[in-house]
């Protein structure tokens, strides 16, 4: 089960616990910014990592600057680029199974 359906039913995950405790806030603020998509615990199951909250209210954030070329209105073409190719919001709205474009 991905962090988001859970924190959509309202079910705390060990991740989300251990994010709350790292930041000194409530679950319940780890719940409701995962649930809105406010904040996102990046893990992948293959490999050993730290539990990091990023996002609104948490102490790390990503900041990224979108531009194009003079010659080019991709925007879409260049979000892609900082993702590695994939989209998140492609990725997000499958699994809520909402439609997105990009990429």
């Amino acid at each position: 089960m991905t962090q988001i359906k859970e924190a959509l039913r309202g079910n705390v995950t060990p991740e989300m616990r251990a994010v709350a405790q790292e930041e000194g806030v409530a679950e319940a603020v780890i719940i409701q910014g995962v649930a809105q998509g406010t904040i996102v615990i990046p893990a992948n199951s293959g490999r050993p990592h730290k539990n990091v909250g990023i996002g609104k209210g948490l102490t790390t954030k990503v900041s990224a600057s979108i531009g194009t070329a003079k010659d080019s209105t991709a925007e879409d073409s260049e979000a892609c680029s900082m993702y590695g190719g994939y989209c998140a919001m492609k990725i997000i709205s499958q699994n809520l199974n909402t439609s997105a474009t990009c990429c």
